[in-house]
């Protein structure tokens, strides 16, 4: 008598393992987006760019202000430049991110310090005028410049263009981000420059 051996087999299914990594993926071509005043650069780049002149200004205005009003005006204006370098530095952050909300930010900032610039101008020109007419004697009034209304033209306007200089990269960036042109992805695409090397 022969004895059958039964053997029991289990089927046991391992569930498969997915790994998701994402890899970024760099976008090549023809640049799509539009070089700063034509032919600059991109407007990443720009943006980088007027922020750092920007805090030089700024700079220059702070030393000029404690060198020219060593008082509580000269206190009030120069805080105003402190906080200029703190917002153009956010401003580069932004540009290298590429953060909407943040170049928004920036924009916005920038209006304001135009406004707060222009009133400052003058400000200091009504100061001037109240100086030289006060018998106030702290400040040698030789040495107090005062502008003719030709001149004070002449600031204003020139504060217009600068303040639009500065503005214009902020607004040509955030179109190209905001419609997908300008990226962390498709930069190697959009970099530009008319004097250095093309990547960031």
């Amino acid at each position: 008598m022969s004895e059958d051996k039964v053997e029991d087999t289990i089927d046991v299914t391992v569930p498969a393992v997915t790994v998701h990594q994402e890899i970024p993926v760099v976008i090549g071509g023809e640049k799509q987006g539009v070089k700063c005043c034509g032919c600059c650069c991109d407007y990443r780049r720009a943006v980088i760019i007027v922020g750092i002149v920007g805090i030089c200004i700024n700079i220059y205005f702070i030393v000029d202000t404690i060198m020219e009003w060593n008082d509580e005006v000269g206190n009030y204006l120069m805080s105003g430049g402190v906080i200029g370098i703190f917002f153009l530095a956010f401003q580069i952050v932004a540009a290298i991110k590429y953060n909407l909300c943040m170049l928004w930010t920036a924009f916005f900032f920038q209006l304001i310090k135009f406004a707060f610039d222009i009133f400052e101008i003058l400000h200091k020109q009504e100061l001037r005028i109240d100086l030289l007419d006060s018998d106030d004697d702290k400040y040698d009034k030789d040495e107090v410049f005062v502008y003719t209304s030709s001149q004070l033209a002449i600031e204003i306007i020139v504060n217009i263009i600068v303040y639009a200089l500065f503005i214009y990269p902020i607004v040509g960036m955030i179109l190209e981000v905001k419609s997908g042109i300008m990226s962390a992805a498709t930069y190697p695409r959009e970099a530009h420059s008319c004097c250095c090397l093309r990547k960031v």
